[in-house]
């Protein structure tokens, strides 16, 4: 069994920590953005780059629900899922069941925003 090698600094002992591994490389997924957030509910929707830098077609979108306690998170990535609940879809709208109508209307809109980008 390899001993560890030990330094004594300031009256304690302490363990040398093994070297770090360099020859990781990282190949990053770049992703973009946006965020809208009020007193009831907070909402993000992310896509990821392609390495053309296009954008893939499906968003990723999360929900805080801050209306209740302890505040729920969820997360959506079905683009016909979201256009639903933008067309009113009844099925869609039923899903969203502990929304207050503020929610809603603040959902629709950032919904709207994103169709509008082109993200929808």
């Amino acid at each position: 069994m390899k001993q560890k090698q030990r330094i004594f600094v300031d009256g304690a002992w302490y363990v040398k920590e093994e070297d770090l591994d360099k020859s990781i490389v990282l190949d990053p997924i770049h992703y973009e953005g946006i965020v809208v957030e009020d007193h009831e509910f907070c909402f993000k929707a992310e896509r990821i780059q392609k390495s053309n830098l296009d954008f893939y077609d499906a968003i990723d979108f999360y929900v805080t629900n801050k209306t209740v306690q302890p505040w729920k998170e969820d997360t959506w990535d079905n683009n016909k899922f979201l256009l639903g609940i933008l067309e009113g879809d009844e099925e869609c709208m039923e899903s969203l069941g502990d929304f207050t109508h503020h929610g809603i209307s603040f959902l629709t809109k950032f919904l709207e925003t994103l169709k509008e980008k082109g993200w929808l």
